[in-house]
């Protein structure tokens, strides 16, 4: 997560930056935690947790994987706080994860993923998309004739475009539309 991120999100929840970026020292901002129970000691005081879909799948970032069940959601609770700054309404909230390096260096291998599941006309930065059953994360623009640019932030993925006639939201009528999950709004990087 890029430095302003972090420091916006320590303050919204009320730790401290060195804890929030390495997991190290106290984690409440002056003092230690005042108690033995980890999910309290985790919880920072005054702070609203959201339920948020969490899906354990992972939308490849290289050439596909194929997803032949249908994944069911666990709710998760997160700290609204961390949904406000993506501005991201908790009920158009899923978290899903990435997989391989095509969006490498903007999303890694295993970076979980904040998506935004509103429908948008502005089809312009990182989505999550099935295409040809294929849950991806990939870059989309439209093209002035029309067309859906679908691309990797690593150029060693060649580009695709698919006809905005073929695009949709949501679930697939044909299987050869390009259906849009969501816009991916916050990532979550795996600590080394």
């Amino acid at each position: 997560m890029k430095a302003g991120t972090m420091i916006a999100l320590a303050k919204a929840c009320g730790v401290s930056l060195e804890w929030l970026a390495e997991g190290v020292g106290p984690m409440e901002i002056g003092n230690a935690p005042q108690t033995d129970r980890a999910h309290e000691a985790f919880m920072p005081a005054n702070q609203n947790l959201v339920d948020v879909r969490y899906y354990d799948v992972r939308a490849s970032a290289g050439f596909g994987l194929l997803n032949d069940e249908r994944p069911k959601p666990v709710i998760i609770q997160i700290f609204k706080a961390i949904l406000d700054m993506a501005n991201v309404h908790p009920n158009d909230a899923i978290i899903i994860h990435a997989n391989g390096d095509s969006m490498f260096p903007t999303i890694n291998s295993e970076d979980g993923l904040v998506v935004d599941t509103r429908r948008s006309n502005n089809l312009s930065g990182v989505y999550v998309m099935v295409l040809n059953g294929q849950l991806l994360v990939k870059r989309l623009s439209l093209r002035a004739d029309g067309n859906i640019r679908i691309s990797s932030d690593n150029t060693v993925y060649p580009p695709d475009e698919v006809p905005m006639e073929n695009v949709c939201w949501g679930e697939a009528e044909r299987t050869d539309q390009l259906c849009i999950v969501g816009k991916v709004k916050m990532l979550f990087h795996e600590m080394p």
